[in-house]
Formats: structure tokens, sequence, C-alpha cells
């Protein structure tokens, strides 16, 4: 795939996106490099989706080319005005600059500065935070917070 070939769009969640979005949680490469690496189990999954959809303090986009769902952001706001943010690309399409691109189109959805953890041996994410002017703010315990004001 090569970006020419690309048509991107970003578009809101929905209850239908429920599989999908379980199906990615789950892929290895997101266990390896989530936060809690545990597997998740669908029952947990679907009550977790109707209560990240219907709240005003989550927000879940996909991104689509050419209708079909290629990755996804969530943003969730969690202490003294800052969200945290966490995204996903699908395997065949990274390398292709689509973390930066996803952030991108749904960070101006967003008020207020937004965090992001992520494990110190996540390459690929620390270079697409580091590109969009997150700044470093801590390091412990594997784990690396940024900031972007």
């Amino acid at each position: 795939m090569k970006k020419a070939e690309l048509e991107l769009k970003l578009r809101g969640v929905v209850e239908e996106d429920s599989f999908l979005l379980f199906k990615w949680a789950n892929s290895s490469d997101v266990r390896k490099n989530a936060i809690d690496p545990q597997r998740i189990e669908w029952k947990k999954h679907q009550v977790w989706f109707r209560e990240k959809n219907s709240s005003p303090y989550s927000k879940i986009y996909i991104l689509e080319n050419k209708n079909l769902p290629i990755g996804q952001v969530r943003y969730d706001r969690k202490e003294q005005g800052f969200w945290y943010i966490d995204f996903f690309i699908e395997q065949k399409f990274r390398g292709l600059g689509l973390g930066k691109k996803i952030i991108g189109l749904s960070r101006s959805t967003i008020s207020g500065p937004v965090k992001a953890l992520v494990k110190k041996e996540n390459l690929a994410s620390h270079i697409v935070f580091q590109k969009l002017g997150f700044v470093k703010t801590r390091s412990e315990k594997g784990i690396v917070e940024y900031l972007h004001k």
C-alpha cells in the first residue's frame, strides 16, 4: 500500500464496531504493547464498549481507508482536565504515517491537554507522539508518559 492510494476518513464509533475493536484489542501485537497485556474477555469487552460509547468522558474514532476500518483512536478523560489517548493501526497499514494521521485528524475534537502512556519498547508509538509535539514528562517502570497541551 502506498500513501497516494489512500482515501482516508475519520468517523465516530458505532455499536457495530464493537467486535472489530474486540478483535483488534486482542491481537498479539496490541497485547504486547498494552500497559495491561492480559487478553480481554468478550463479555467484559461488551460492558466496556457500552460504557465508553455512552460516556461524555470517552471518544472513540475509526480511521477508514476506502470505507474499510484500518485503525482506531480513543480519548478518555480521567483526571483534572487531562485526556488519555490510545491508538491502533492495522498491521498492513503501518509504516505509512497513519498513527500521526489518525491523531492529527482526531485531536481537534478534544479540548485540553492530552497524555499518552507508552511502553518503553514501543518505538513506533514514541516516534508518533514525538513527531506530533508531545513532550516526555516522566518515565518509570518501563512506561513513558507524554503530554500535549
